[in-house]
């Protein structure tokens, strides 16, 4: 999809984002984000799939616990 993106605009770069104002909900909808968004960003690339629960991206971090057993 990235190829394809980059083979119909003149951009040389793109930044893309999941639509999370800082300090603000997640976007769950298309005409939510048009109307966040509409003039920050330049490009959006719309889905038919529905968001059903706002959820941000997890962020796990894994440690060994030693038994002293």
């Amino acid at each position: 999809m990235h190829q394809m993106l980059f083979d119909i605009v003149d951009d040389v770069a793109f930044v893309m984002t999941s639509a999370n104002p800082p300090n603000q909900p997640i976007v769950n909808d298309n005409k939510a984000a048009l109307r966040t968004l509409g003039k920050t960003v330049d490009y959006f690339l719309f889905h038919n799939r529905t968001i059903a629960h706002r959820c941000d991206d997890s962020v796990l971090a894994f440690t060994e616990i030693a038994h002293l057993f």
